[in-house]
């Protein structure tokens, strides 16, 4: 959690710093932060997704670990329970 409201701190300072010293007309200003907003939604879509694979990953592999667990000391409660 920390990272992201790091990162859009970071997206913020960098808008109002682009404001302040920007060279260029408000209309190709705002064009150029719709196209930076733009490239950093995909790149927190991205590691969005890949974080979200990761729990999933992390998931299934304790949802593995827990049914080979009761499979070996006969728990059939808690195979039930990951399963529901």
């Amino acid at each position: 959690m920390k990272y992201y409201s790091g990162f859009f701190m970071g997206i913020l300072v960098g808008v109002g710093i682009g404001l302040l010293f920007a060279p260029s007309s408000g209309e190709e200003l705002r064009a150029q932060i719709q196209q930076e907003a733009e490239i950093e939604l995909k790149k927190l879509e991205v590691e969005w997704r890949r974080r979200l694979q990761q729990v999933q990953k992390s998931i299934d592999e304790t949802r593995n670990e827990l049914k080979s667990i009761a499979q070996k000391d006969d728990v059939g409660d808690v195979a039930g329970a990951v399963e529901g």
